[in-house]
């Protein structure tokens, strides 16, 4: 929807639409945040918003890394979905069943 920042700082909106710029919901961006970290990328996420804040003296190969992750978890297929949450939803179980 849209993208601003200063420097390395930026947000980015998540729509549904670019021409309404209506808002993901709260479900969809949970669903793109799980993405994130079973991707081993962790970011700010709030509401439809993505916020990247990289160290300072991050370099472009690792910019470029951080972009390549962010495009995969929009890009999921269902399936592919469903089969990772359901995996970290096993793993989230069972760690808080061991003493």
């Amino acid at each position: 929807g849209d993208v601003r920042g200063h420097g390395l700082m930026l947000s980015l909106d998540l729509v549904k639409d670019r021409t309404t710029k209506k808002p993901l919901s709260a479900k969809e961006t949970n669903d793109i945040n799980i993405n994130l970290v079973l991707l081993n990328l962790l970011l700010s996420v709030h509401a439809s918003n993505i916020r990247l804040t990289p160290p300072l003296i991050i370099d472009e190969k690792v910019a470029d890394e951080i972009v390549q992750i962010i495009d995969q978890s929009l890009d999921h297929s269902l399936v592919t979905q469903v089969a990772m949450k359901a995996r970290l939803l096993s793993e989230f179980t069972k760690s808080k069943l061991q003493p």
